[in-house]
């Protein structure tokens, strides 16, 4: 039979122990998923911003120096392969060297798809990556763009919290031995009390009760336990919270994803579609000639609108907008919005009422906003599309109003649509990034406006917003 001191030595070693391993199982999992979700949402956005800067540059020579130069700065590896595998610029080895790419995984699904995703293991720099892959126009050619992240970081990491966990344990356990030969045969009472109290703690009943009669030693371990408990209520209530948000955000990235490739890949296709007619077919009639050279000019442009649609995106998330101030008419920037439209909405009439009333904003922004309300008009009503600008003299201002003759908005909904990512729920993301009117509320604060809603169901919808003119 063990002694008293050794009975209680031996629970509370293996109390210890369980909260040790499972602090050790939760942080490893938890840590190491988190952190490759997060890679996974991080890289996408690099992977954008890389491929801007890499368009910039003419020559190979240039783009080396200039992905040699990410990877000393940020420790992203970065490839160009060719549409035939063929390793063109590498960070981490000599490009002729190096195998043919096209059976990569993130390739294959890149040529599939126009982006691929993956972890696995390198057999070029023998590490376990991230990978991000995507197809670009390089000078005029179908290139893929690769980057890639270790996740040997994470893991080093989470080495060092288990190494510190350990401390804290063996720790506990030498303060554990010392308090033990204290324990003397007359709180045998008390120990019952403490066993059943870590039984009801190891069942979740966190509401359970601890009453010691005698001995400072006892209260002391009650109020411990005590704060044991709240603690550990506290993080499975954080953990239920948390897994609840992660899930979240895991399906917003999974729809963003897929809006964003679906938005890219009628443009492209169509741009690929024409272009090889015109190269399969060299004596093709010039007129046709030029109206498909028109539609190919035409989707380059949505193209490009798109990636300055994004690079802004990634501008509100890292708050680092900052407008450029000018004086222009706003007339003219509702023109050109309705001219951008006009192509993807053919069908459709927007209807403009005003003067060409001078402003003082920055055009680009402005004319950012006014495409996505137009946007939004067209996309949720099938009726024409209206556009008030209403000079306020006295508020040295000018007051633009988009209606729309939709379906409406619920009540209950129009606090949260100039939210990241929302949708009303009766909307699908119909090649939206669920960022346009967030982007127009950030910018019309930079601008010292806000954007003004009124909306009725089953009669329509009006957004608008006022912008000064020069004092």
């Amino acid at each position: 039979m063990l002694r008293l001191h050794h009975i209680f030595l031996v629970n509370l070693v293996a109390l210890l122990f369980v909260i040790l391993t499972a602090i050790l199982g939760v942080s490893y999992y938890y840590i190491k998923t988190i952190d490759i979700e997060s890679l996974k949402g991080y890289l996408p956005k690099n992977l954008a911003l890389v491929e801007t800067l890499v368009q910039d540059k003419k020559t190979l020579f240039e783009i080396d120096a200039l992905i040699q130069k990410i990877k000393e700065d940020t420790g992203i590896r970065v490839t160009i392969i060719d549409e035939n595998g063929t390793v063109l610029a590498e960070t981490d080895k000599n490009p002729k060297e190096m195998v043919n790419h096209a059976n990569r995984p993130e390739i294959m699904q890149a040529m599939r798809e126009g982006k691929g995703e993956i972890v696995r293991y390198s057999t070029t720099t023998n590490k376990n990556y991230i990978y991000c892959a995507k197809t670009i126009e390089l000078n005029g050619q179908k290139q893929f763009l690769r980057i890639a992240y270790p996740t040997n970081i994470m893991e080093n990491y989470l080495y060092s919290i288990w190494f510190k966990i350990a401390v804290v344990f063996m720790v506990a356990a030498i303060i554990g031995t010392i308090f033990s030969y204290k324990v003397n045969k007359k709180i045998q009472s008390q120990i019952s009390q403490v066993t059943d109290y870590l039984a009801a703690i190891e069942a979740k009943n966190f509401k359970a009760e601890i009453k010691p009669a005698f001995a400072a030693e006892f209260f002391s371990i009650a109020r411990m336990l005590k704060i044991l408990a709240l603690k550990l209520e506290k993080k499975e209530r954080q953990k239920r919270k948390y897994t609840a948000k992660l899930k979240l955000k895991n399906k917003q990235t999974t729809e963003i994803i897929e809006a964003i490739s679906h938005e890219f890949k009628n443009p492209v296709s169509a741009i690929m579609g024409y272009t090889e007619t015109l190269i399969n077919d060299p004596d093709i009639d010039r007129k046709i000639s030029e109206k498909f050279l028109e539609k190919v000019y035409k989707n380059s442009q949505t193209i490009s609108s798109m990636i300055d649609r994004l690079s802004l995106s990634l501008k509100l998330e890292n708050n680092s907008l900052s407008p450029n101030f000018e004086e222009f008419f706003i007339l003219d920037a509702v023109e050109e919005a309705k001219s951008q439209l006009a192509y993807k909405y053919a069908k459709r009439e927007i209807t403009i009422y005003g003067e060409p009333t001078t402003v003082y904003a920055d055009k680009t922004m402005i004319k950012l906003v006014i495409v996505n309300l137009m946007e939004n008009a067209l996309k949720y009503s099938d009726e024409n599309v209206i556009v008030n600008i209403i000079d306020d003299s006295d508020e040295n201002s000018v007051k633009l109003e988009v209606k729309d003759f939709g379906l409406g908005i619920p009540e209950r909904e129009l606090e949260n649509i100039t939210q990241k990512f929302y949708r009303l729920s009766k909307n699908s993301w119909d090649n939206s990034l669920g960022l346009g009117l967030a982007l127009v509320s950030y910018i019309l604060r930079l601008h010292s406006s806000e954007l003004i809603i009124e909306s009725k169901m089953a009669v329509g919808s009006v957004f608008g917003f006022k912008i000064a003119k020069k004092a």
